[in-house]
């Protein structure tokens, strides 16, 4: 570094390595890296600055967005999963007349991965593709946490041992049915609370 001070002008003349410099004269902070190509110069309060361009004030604001945007998403998700879950909750305590925890966290992970597919796939992909997916979904979250509820940890929170067609009496074709019909309420609810409360696009359609 070479400094050349004169009427309170501070010359800083970028060689090698990054530094930081105080000078309590001037109250200012000076953030060097090296790079000595495209440099650019900023006047405040008869200062120069030389600063890397590619360290410029648009990357730190491009920055700034994509820590804002991560927070966002992740009040988004946290906000769904417990919308899925206590819905899917409600939809046990209507028919079953009780429900338990492991049912909001089955109900919300189903519900951020259907509300995730719907989203990344919203104009490529029919309803019913998108339903039948989503039943896959829903099937495969369920028999997940049946083998730890209901296997591993002998809750019996459900069983369809006495269904036809089931798999370990955690999953069967008689709910991969409900579900695919249930899908589309899971479907619409998603988008319908992304487009008025979270104020994201307007839902569109293509039933085949």
């Amino acid at each position: 570094m070479h400094f050349n001070i004169k009427n309170k002008m501070l010359e800083v003349c970028l060689l090698h390595t990054p530094t930081f410099i105080i000078e309590p004269e001037i109250k200012a902070f000076f953030f060097f890296l090296t790079n000595k190509k495209h440099l650019c110069e900023y006047y405040k309060e008869n200062v120069i600055f030389f600063v890397p361009m590619k360290y410029n004030y648009d990357t730190i604001e491009r920055k700034e967005n994509s820590m804002i945007k991560l927070y966002n998403n992740t009040l988004k998700y946290i906000l769904l999963f417990f919308i899925g879950g206590y819905a899917y909750c409600g939809i046990e305590i209507l028919f079953r007349g009780f429900s338990h925890i492991s049912m909001l966290i089955a109900g919300g992970l189903s519900f951020v991965l259907i509300g995730l597919l719907n989203e990344n796939f919203n104009h490529k992909m029919a309803l019913v593709s998108q339903m039948a997916l989503s039943a896959c979904i829903i099937t495969a979250i369920e028999f997940l946490v049946g083998l730890v509820v209901n296997v591993w940890l002998d809750l019996k929170v459900w069983d369809y041992s006495n269904m036809p067609y089931n798999f370990m009496g955690q999953i069967c074709l008689l709910y991969v049915n409900i579900w695919f019909f249930l899908s589309l309420a899971s479907i619409l609810l998603d988008d319908y609370l992304r487009y008025f409360l979270l104020g994201e696009e307007k839902p569109h359609y293509k039933i085949f």
